[in-house]
């Protein structure tokens, strides 16, 4: 699960004061990561709680999961949130090593992570693009070749034929390295994406479960009932 620290308990002297919301500093990684660890750890303890263990307000983890309106303007979702909900711990519950998203999913449902987080969960990172830079009109020396102890100096059209060959198969080579790379992050995302809707199904069945065993405790009820109406009809009408 993590490493948390341990709850704070104020000092034997009455009920310590907290700081007000304006002034309470803002928490960084280590007591955000802290608390959803304790809190997924324990999940019958009320967010309202755990927060505060942590010096935490009572209200903020519920509204990192869920941002509200400011100015009429939704929040943008905490980014130490998200790296908590990302981050992948082979301890957590079964030993599958699951996202702690999925694991909240599964022992927290009553604290639901927002859909604008799990977008910002989803969200690609960006790839900063530098600008090019104009070739300055140097020299440049002529490539040596590994295998050889001297250097390859095209002299002839074959030797250009040769290089370009070479050259092709290096291109050949990056491309398939390319493909296999996209094959594997398309097969993460099903994985991912299968494991979800599992958990998803998996709850959906237990709920189907429990509505059917509810309908046939009232069903057994109105038996009764009606057994309960004819006896009472049938000395009725021998009486």
């Amino acid at each position: 699960m993590g490493t948390y620290p341990q709850p704070k308990v104020a000092d034997g002297g009455g009920p310590s004061r907290r700081p007000s919301s304006s002034g309470r500093k803002r928490k960084g990684r280590a007591e955000i990561f802290a608390a959803f660890d304790y809190a997924l750890a324990h999940p019958s303890d009320g967010l309202h709680i755990v927060g505060p263990k942590f010096d935490i307000g009572s209200s903020s983890m519920a509204n990192w999961l869920n941002p509200p309106m400011r100015n009429g303007v939704v929040a943008t979702p905490n980014k130490h949130l998200v790296a908590w909900l990302k981050k992948r711990d082979p301890l957590i519950l079964d030993g599958s090593g699951v996202t702690n998203r999925v694991a909240w999913e599964r022992v927290r449902p009553q604290n639901p992570v927002n859909q604008l987080v799990i977008q910002e969960l989803q969200r690609k990172p960006r790839v900063k693009v530098l600008p090019a830079t104009p070739t300055p009109d140097v020299e440049y020396e002529p490539l040596a070749d590994p295998t050889l102890t001297g250097t390859f100096v095209p002299g002839t059209i074959d030797d250009l034929l040769v290089v370009k060959e070479e050259a092709l198969n290096v291109k050949a080579e990056a491309e398939a390295i390319a493909l296999e790379a996209t094959v594997l992050a398309l097969a993460i995302d099903t994985i991912r994406d299968w494991l979800t809707d599992k958990d998803k199904l998996q709850s959906a069945l237990g709920r189907i479960q429990s509505l059917e065993q509810q309908l046939k405790k009232q069903d057994a009820t109105l038996k009764q009932f009606q057994d309960k109406a004819l006896a009472a009809n049938q000395v009725h009408s021998t009486g």
